[in-house]
């Protein structure tokens, strides 16, 4: 081949690689392979899989917190319609006197458990009820077992201090007549009464805590 053949030859493989290069450049501009989207890591996926459920979890139980929460004010709102009702109640009540917990309109436990309940949870539009729920709840005290059906203690009530000479004696007579508590169960009211108002103590502070006041 001579001289100008093998230039020649030269020149048109240049020019072919060229068109060749071209065309291949711009397939790939045009055509570009699919690329593969940055996936997250195995770890970081399971990392979120188990936040989501924990956060679903953690709702769920909030849920049951609320729905809960509702009950017991349900019940609380209920037990201090029954403790105001028993307040009402001109039979029972009397400062130093013992009832027989039978006369009870509900189960004593019941009522102040919901009573407490409702001074730790009342919102503080209740104020007013909560201190009156505050100042009388003790007395349930005055309510024991195996005391029958006459109460224990001295009803002022039935007794006349604006009587004559005459009168006093026959007052004197009645007061004899009423049955009286034992020290024992005295001891025993009293005691009840403390733990009444301590946790009437912890209710309310427990209700500043829920307020923050």
């Amino acid at each position: 081949m001579s001289d100008a053949g093998a230039i020649g030859a030269a020149i048109g493989l240049v020019i072919a690689w060229t068109i060749f290069s071209t065309k291949y450049s711009n397939r790939k501009k045009l055509s570009p392979l699919p690329r593969v989207r940055p996936q997250q890591s195995s770890h970081a996926s399971s990392t979120n899989t188990v936040e989501q459920q924990q956060k679903q979890l953690e709702e769920k139980q909030k849920e049951a917190q609320n729905a809960k929460l509702d009950e017991l004010w349900k019940d609380a709102r209920k037990a201090v319609g029954i403790f105001g009702g028993l307040l009402e109640d001109n039979r029972y009540g009397v400062p130093c006197m013992v009832y027989d917990v039978s006369v009870l309109p509900a189960p004593k436990e019941a009522l102040l458990t919901g009573v407490l309940t409702f001074i730790k949870l009342a919102s503080p539009e209740f104020d007013q009820q909560v201190e009156g729920c505050a100042a009388f709840l003790p007395s349930l005290s005055q309510y024991q077992p195996n005391i029958g059906s006459e109460p224990l203690g001295a009803d002022h009530r039935r007794f006349n201090l604006n009587v004559g000479t005459e009168g006093v004696q026959q007052l004197l007579t009645d007061f004899a007549a009423q049955k009286m508590p034992s020290d024992q169960l005295k001891a025993q009211v009293s005691n009840e009464q403390a733990q009444i108002t301590q946790q009437i103590s912890h209710a309310l502070a427990e209700r500043k805590k829920l307020w923050k006041r």
